[in-house]
């Protein structure tokens, strides 16, 4: 996944909207707490000063030895 592609999913969560169906949140929905929001307008912030870099390395799964 690339920054932009995150940073526009937190974006629409931020602003109170299904980044899938498009639907806006009940008011009740986590998503618009103000702690919630808060958080998710500080990642918005990270990753667009490290958007510049390379994609989001996906996660691997482990191999135990």
């Amino acid at each position: 996944m690339h920054y932009q592609t995150a940073i526009d999913i937190l974006q629409m969560m931020q602003n109170g909207v299904d980044p899938i169906t498009g639907e806006v949140f009940p008011k009740d929905h986590v998503c618009c707490e103000p702690d919630v929001m808060e958080a998710l307008a500080v990642a918005v912030m990270a990753l667009d000063a490290q958007k510049t870099r390379q994609p989001i390395p996906r996660p691997t799964a482990r191999t135990v030895s």
